[in-house]
């Protein structure tokens, strides 16, 4: 298995890609996870719940997060319980989300004020019972900012229901083969088996190109699994992605 890092990719392979808004593989079903460091403490959480975790994010910086592994990447991801957070699910199709909003909808009167246990069930069930494995972690800032809610899954709670990203240029790199990816934003490296791109949102390649100028420190990227980025990007036309024609690291 080989490493990347930031230091490893090569930039001028880059291409610009804009979400497929596709709705049979596009979707993201989002769910807000809220605010549980108001009436607890964070150690407190700690020793009640084994999911919870204290993340160093930087020297000044230790933040509360409660942990689950997206099967996707084979990493931990590490969702805020702040109030800032929201757990993004990926993969199926709009008529399984339709079942899971229906199902959610009907089993908790406020899913904006789920409980800690709640989240856990619902990233259980949602495994078992729908097979989503493809789940991550997001600010809801960012989700607000940079996705659409869709009519089909309409919700009046900020980030609950179905989402698509607008229409917005990303630039990634095709990476072969089989490796992980250490730079990302996950607790632990991001792996693949068979390709994956380091995707970074809403970033030209040209401006990508003049912001890293020498310091790819300052530049965050995510691992896309290659099936999952062929199903859910697209050229800057909105045509499919031959992937016969993209260069590689």
């Amino acid at each position: 298995m080989k490493t990347i890092t930031m230091n490893d990719i090569d930039f001028t392979k880059a291409i610009e890609v804009v979400p497929s808004r596709n709705p049979d593989t596009d979707i993201r079903f989002i769910i807000p996870v809220p605010n549980y460091l108001q009436n607890h403490a964070g150690d407190e959480l700690v020793k009640k719940y084994w999911f919870i975790t204290q993340y160093q994010k930087n020297e000044q910086t230790i933040e509360m997060r409660l942990k689950f592994k997206n099967f996707s990447d084979n990493c931990m991801q590490g969702v805020r319980i702040n109030g800032e957070g929201a757990i993004v699910f990926m993969g199926k199709d709009l008529s399984t989300y339709r079942h899971i909003m229906e199902d959610l909808q009907e089993n908790y009167d406020d899913i904006a004020n789920i409980t800690l246990e709640d989240v856990s069930k619902i990233l259980t069930k949602t495994r078992v019972i729908y097979g989503i494995t493809d789940r991550y972690n997001k600010k809801q800032g960012e989700i607000l900012d940079t996705m659409d809610n869709i009519n089909e899954l309409h919700s009046d709670i900020p980030c609950f229901g179905g989402f698509y990203y607008k229409k917005n240029v990303s630039t990634a790199v095709y990476v072969r083969g089989k490796g992980q990816f250490l730079d990302g934003p996950t607790l632990t490296p991001q792996q693949f088996e068979d390709g994956a791109f380091i995707v970074f949102s809403n970033t030209s390649r040209k401006d990508l190109i003049e912001r890293f100028n020498g310091s790819k420190n300052e530049i965050s990227g995510k691992v896309v699994q290659r099936d999952v980025f062929l199903k859910t990007r697209a050229t800057l036309h909105s045509d499919t992605i031959n992937i016969e024609l993209i260069p590689f690291i």
